[in-house]
């Protein structure tokens, strides 16, 4: 295989964004996210999604919100370095955004987790990132159902930017283009309960997804 320079791997490889099929389908949630399917959990607000160190991380961290006081289904799809940092919508919707700040002076790097990924083995005592990293937080509002979702987006340690395509407040189409999010990164989709329609999950957990063209969910 030809060797190629770190400058060139992040110029032409890594910040691609190639074209997709543009696929709209209502009785779909697609993938927000390219990368691998960590968890798919049901939880309370304060119940634990992962165990990191010993620490439940909560839809309340995941959140940066004490106040949260739903409960939801939650999927987290981590972006290794040779995903496409492309998110997309994953169901038709108006797409408000804020920032969350880190909690502490910067971020945790994501590295180990990805290492680990990469070898085929998932070490939650990696993530530790969920906790501390600052984060971008979309609010996506259904007009089929007048029903709020949300997607969260982490940034990794070399990131200090989510730039988003549109404007907060516009409507945006499933599987539009959302935003860009640099190096590594994670995605969670967090559907608040109760969800007004009969659904199944499609995929297990640890599995690649790619963003805009696999679908996470079917409504029934």
């Amino acid at each position: 295989l030809q060797k190629i320079s770190k400058e060139d791997y992040y110029e032409n490889y890594f910040l691609r964004d190639p074209n997709i099929i543009h696929v709209v389908d209502p009785h779909y949630f697609y993938s927000p996210a390219s990368g691998i399917i960590l968890y798919q959990k049901m939880v309370n607000p304060d119940e634990e999604i992962i165990e990191i160190k010993g620490k439940n991380f909560t839809l309340k961290n995941l959140l940066q919100n004490d106040s949260v006081n739903f409960s939801a289904l939650v999927i987290g799809i981590f972006l290794t370095q040779w995903d496409v940092h492309i998110t997309r919508l994953p169901y038709s919707g108006i797409v408000n955004y804020k920032k969350l700040e880190k909690i502490h002076s910067h971020n945790e790097p994501m590295i180990n987790e990805e290492n680990d990924i990469l070898r085929g083995v998932i070490d939650y005592n990696d993530q530790q990132y969920l906790f501390d990293n600052e984060r971008f937080l979309d609010e996506v509002i259904t007009t089929a159902w007048n029903y709020k979702y949300y997607i969260v987006q982490i940034a990794d340690t070399e990131v200090n930017v989510v730039q988003h395509m549109k404007e907060a407040g516009k409507a945006m189409l499933q599987n539009e283009r959302l935003s860009s999010i640099r190096f590594g990164s994670q995605v969670d989709l967090i559907l608040p309960l109760p969800i007004p329609f009969e659904y199944n999950l499609i995929n297990q957990n640890y599995v690649h997804v790619e963003a805009g063209v696999d679908k996470l969910i079917w409504i029934k």
